[in-house]
């Protein structure tokens, strides 16, 4: 019986000894994180840290804005300088031209790939030495006495057609003139006797003096709206000129500006003028108010 109670009392207190080392440990682990130590906590970032956030832009910075337009070089087309000169280092050669004088008959022939050039087309823009050129006007004497040209095309981006800059291209029938060019030079056109029509868009405001002097088949040409002034003898000797529209903005009209053409109906409700001299004395009939001499 002895035997019997010292040994319960010995398990008894093996127990209680067991269950405190049980409940000391439990303690001490729950109290640890149950995590791995080299895990990020979940409060930080998971993203690539090489990766910009999104509130940053993710275009290629070398790609230019769609809404801005490319950069460009301005550059006006210089060619023929005058009577038995071209500049090599014009942007007419560069583009590829040849030009060759006659002196016989004293006119020019442009040549590209050793076809002779008639029919001419400017582009808008063209590279040199890794540079992007835009023309925006034609130089003064750039195609003067090109007798063979019978047509140009000349590109959107030009602003301005220089001083007798197709003077004496007699074979030119027909050219294009783009919206935004706002002015036509001295003598721009003079002595283009095979032309006989020109349409001018609304971007031009001024024609300077002689710019289509002694165009002798030019039986049509209109006004546009924008226009304020015209040079002294601009249509000198246009004969087949009949019946003109002089819009009402323009507020400068030089002498002689229709002299030696047929004329004989003018609409002009603009200012009053009184200089006999800028119009064809055969004027039969005056319309839209202006009174254009006294």
């Amino acid at each position: 019986m002895h035997n019997i109670c010292f040994g319960v009392f010995v398990s008894l207190f093996l127990g209680l000894i067991f269950a405190g080392c049980g409940d000391k440990n439990y303690n001490y682990y729950s109290s640890q994180p149950t995590t791995d130590p080299t895990v990020e906590p979940t409060t930080a970032p998971t993203e690539d840290p090489t990766v910009e956030p999104t509130t940053e832009p993710t275009e290629d910075p070398t790609v230019e804005p769609t809404s801005s337009d490319p950069e460009y070089e301005e550059i006006e087309l210089t060619g023929l300088n005058g009577p038995n000169e071209f500049d090599e280092d014009s942007v007419l050669a560069h583009l590829g031209y040849i030009a060759v004088y006659d002196s016989v008959n004293r006119m020019w022939h442009l040549y590209k790939n050793n076809q002779k050039v008639t029919d001419l087309i400017i582009p808008k823009t063209f590279e040199k030495d890794g540079t992007t050129y835009k023309i925006v006007g034609i130089a003064a004497h750039a195609f003067m006495d090109c007798k063979s040209l019978t047509s140009v095309t000349l590109p959107e981006s030009l602003t301005s057609i220089g001083r007798q800059a197709f003077c004496g291209c007699s074979s030119l029938t027909s050219i294009t003139i783009p919206e935004g060019v706002t002015s036509i030079g001295q003598s721009a056109f003079s002595y283009c006797d095979s032309l006989a029509s020109v349409i001018l868009p609304n971007s031009v405001t001024s024609i300077e003096g002689s710019a289509f002097w002694y165009c002798s088949n030019l039986s049509s040409i209109n006004f546009p709206d924008n226009l304020i002034s015209i040079g002294n003898g601009a249509f000198w000797h246009c004969k087949p000129l009949t019946t003109i529209v002089i819009p009402n903005g323009v507020t400068s009209i030089g002498t002689q500006v229709f002299s030696n053409c047929a004329i004989t109906t003018i609409t002009w409700k603009g200012i009053p003028y009184s200089d006999k001299t800028s119009f064809n004395s055969d004027i039969s009939e005056i319309s839209g108010g202006a009174t254009v001499w006294e």
